[in-house]
């Protein structure tokens, strides 16, 4: 069996090497106000907690958001122009014809008036498209109605985006005022402001992902009955609609998202790790009197008793101890607590023990 010795030496200068690294590394640490720097270490977990909500608000988003796609769209519009032919007349000296918004249509130098309808239908996607129109005019009165075929059923087709057709015919005023009449002559009741409706009605179908079929039926109002003959164009002469799908696309913003607050969470967790690693709070270093005080504290804390003010020193008489030990020795037999208070200016650190008009006094030396 062999018996090993301790070399006292090796051992004293191995703990003197350990001592020795550990002041090099308490050098090394920057030294701080212990109130700033666990202010610091505050302020970098709150910013740390904020990272780390954030991070976690981004991870619940979807990376991926609804897009509304319009897949066919459509515009229709029917549009009604006409032509007045006139007499030779004074008002209208020299003027054969007269053009929407040109003047007043007076009736009794009115030759004839020709109308022409267009329709255009126009998709966002080539396909096949057909259709079929006619055009009525209707005597409309505030006791009946009567209704007159002007175009009978006519189609019309096209293969792409647009179908278009157009269709001239007269406005026969005097024909619509001959019917009206001869019904209130049979009848015996004149009716009230009658008016020629004329109206195109159009229905038309595209196949685009299915077959769809839509319809419109603009109208061209003309006065009956007057000196004067109003015409004007229905305010549904138009259409438009659209079919959408939703679809959902990768959103690049919440990758992103996520990335930039994972990595600010780990930075600011590095930065508080390595704050706490190379810094140090400092500690106020006691003078000898605050050292002996806190000594005397701890010591007989039990016993004593701080003030902040001393009673009226009138009709006392001090009687100064020699030591603190006498003090407390005193404190005990009369029963008394130690009174501890401190003079600012100059300083002084005083301890009584009170006994009615004695008062038994040890002070510190500063």
């Amino acid at each position: 069996m062999k018996i090993k010795f301790r070399n006292p030496r090796k051992e004293h200068k191995k703990t003197k090497e350990i001592s020795t690294s550990d002041k090099m590394k308490n050098r090394r640490k920057i030294k701080l106000p212990n109130k700033i720097r666990l202010a610091v270490i505050g302020i970098l977990i709150i910013i740390l907690l904020v990272s780390v909500n954030s991070a976690n608000t981004a991870y619940q988003k979807s990376e991926t958001i609804e897009n509304t796609i319009t897949t066919i769209s459509y515009n229709q519009a029917g549009r009604y122009n006409y032509i007045v032919y006139l007499n030779e007349s004074t008002v209208y000296e020299g003027l054969k014809i007269l053009k929407p918004g040109e003047g007043v249509i007076f009736k009794q130098i009115v030759k004839n008036i020709n109308a022409t309808f267009t329709y255009i239908f126009d998709i966002n996607v080539a396909t096949e498209i057909s259709g079929t129109y006619n055009i009525t005019g209707r005597i409309q009165t505030d006791l009946w109605n009567k209704t007159f075929t002007i175009i009978e059923d006519k189609e019309f087709s096209s293969n792409g985006k647009t179908a278009i057709f157009t269709e001239q015919f007269p406005i026969d005023f005097v024909f619509y005022e001959n019917i009206t009449s001869q019904i209130e002559e049979e009848t015996g009741v004149t009716v009230v402001d009658p008016l020629l409706v004329i109206q195109t009605d159009i229905d038309l179908s595209y196949n685009a992902g299915g077959k769809t079929s839509v319809t419109l039926s603009p109208t061209l109002s003309v006065s009956l009955g007057k000196l004067t003959i109003d015409i004007e164009e229905g305010t549904d002469n138009q259409d438009s609609d659209a079919k959408t799908t939703i679809e959902e696309i990768y959103d690049p913003t919440v990758k992103n998202e996520r990335n930039t607050w994972t990595t600010n969470s780990f930075l600011i967790l590095i930065i508080i790790m390595l704050f706490v690693v190379f810094t140090t709070a400092t500690t106020a270093e006691l003078s000898k009197i605050e050292r002996q005080v806190y000594k005397i504290k701890k010591k007989y804390g039990e016993w004593i008793v701080e003030t902040e003010k001393l009673p009226s020193k009138a009709l006392v008489n001090i009687l100064p101890v020699k030591s603190l030990e006498d003090l407390m020795k005193t404190s005990e037999e009369l029963g008394k607590p130690v009174v501890y208070y401190t003079a600012s200016k100059p300083e002084k650190h005083t301890f009584y023990v009170f006994d009615d008009t004695i008062w038994y006094e040890y002070s510190l030396k500063v």
